[in-house]
C-alpha cells in the first residue's frame, strides 16, 4: 500500500517536473482537465477504500487509526501566498489557539518549492498547520480571501465533500471575532462558543 502511494508521488512529481520549464505560452485543454479531475477523484475514492480496508483490520493500532481518518477540521482560514507574511503568521498562531488550520487553494505558482518556503517562513511550535485543499475552497465558494469558516468535520470515508450547515466571514477579520459573530448569530453558534471558552 505504501509503495502505491509512493509510487503516485513520484509519479506526480515526474509529470510537475516534465512540465515545470514550459513557457507562459502553454495551455491545457478543457477535456483534459476534466480527465485530470476525473482521474483524480477515482484515484481519492479508490485510495480512501484501500486504506478504510487496511484500518479496519483487527491489528491497526487504534491510536493510529485516530490520526488516519481524522475529519478535516472544523475551524478553518482560507488564504493565499500572496498575502503578507506577517498575516499569515498571525493568522496561523490565532488559528492554533482555536484548533484550526490555514487553507491554500493549491501550490503557490504550481511549486512544491515555494510551498515548502511558505511553510518553514510562517511556521513554528506556536503556529497551525498549513493545508492544500482546493475541494474546500468548491465546497464553501471561497472566492476572496482571508475567508474563515466553522463547518461541521464529516469523518473522511462519508463521501461527503463538507457540511451544509456552515458559518463563514470573508475579509481580514481575527478569528476571535469571528467565532464570536459565530457564536452570536450563526448556524454554528454552539460549537463557536465551546471554542471560545
Amino acid at each position: 500500500m505504501l509503495r502505491i502511494l509512493m509510487f503516485l508521488c513520484f509519479g506526480i512529481v515526474a509529470v510537475y517536473s516534465t512540465y515545470a520549464d514550459i513557457d507562459d505560452n502553454f495551455s491545457i485543454k478543457d477535456e483534459d482537465l476534466d480527465w485530470a479531475r476525473n482521474v483524480s477523484i477515482s484515484s481519492k475514492e479508490i485510495f480512501s477504500k484501500e486504506v478504510k480496508k487496511e484500518i479496519d483490520k483487527p491489528y491497526f493500532d487504534p491510536k493510529l487509526k485516530d490520526q488516519v481518518i481524522k475529519p478535516r477540521p472544523a475551524l478553518q482560514i482560507f488564504v493565499s501566498s500572496s498575502m503578507p507574511t506577517s498575516l499569515l503568521k498571525e493568522y496561523a498562531r490565532e488559528a492554533k489557539k482555536y484548533g484550526g488550520a490555514l487553507v491554500l487553494a493549491g501550490l503557490p505558482n504550481g511549486s512544491v518549492r515555494e510551498f515548502t518556503s511558505l511553510v518553514f517562513e510562517i511556521s513554528d511550535e506556536d503556529t497551525a498547520p498549513l493545508q492544500i485543499d482546493d475541494e474546500a475552497f468548491r465546497s464553501f465558494a471561497i472566492t476572496k480571501v482571508p475567508a474563515i469558516v466553522l463547518a461541521k468535520s464529516a469523518p473522511i470515508f462519508d463521501g461527503k465533500s463538507a457540511s451544509k450547515n456552515f458559518d463563514k466571514i470573508i475579509g481580514a477579520a481575527k478569528i476571535k471575532y469571528a467565532l464570536e459573530k459565530f457564536a452570536s448569530s450563526g448556524e454554528m453558534s454552539k460549537e463557536a462558543r465551546e471554542m471560545l471558552q
